[in-house]
């Protein structure tokens, strides 16, 4: 891992999680967009995570703030493919 100064604790490592699960989780959205039930679960999902991760890594607890944002990014994505295939629907 990485090293501290004398006298102070071990470096946390970077916490991607929430990052790297909105970048799966919009990406499997956008592929699944036309599954009605489960591309909005996963948008909104990813939205979500990309939110947190972003946040966390413009503290400093992260260090992938581009994937957090391709995350997000493919939630808008994915939203707004699912909104048209609704509105393609019903016309």
């Amino acid at each position: 891992m990485g090293s501290s100064a004398p006298g102070e604790g071990p470096l946390a490592s970077p916490s991607n999680g929430q990052g790297t699960a909105s970048l799966v989780l919009g990406t499997v959205g956008l592929l699944l967009v036309w599954v009605a039930v489960l591309s909005p679960v996963l948008g909104i999902l990813a939205i979500t995570f990309g939110a947190l991760g972003y946040r966390k890594s413009r503290r400093g607890t992260a260090t992938n703030g581009g994937a957090a944002l391709g995350g997000l990014g493919l939630g808008v994505v994915t939203m707004l493919g699912f909104v048209f295939f609704v509105w393609l629907g019903t016309s």
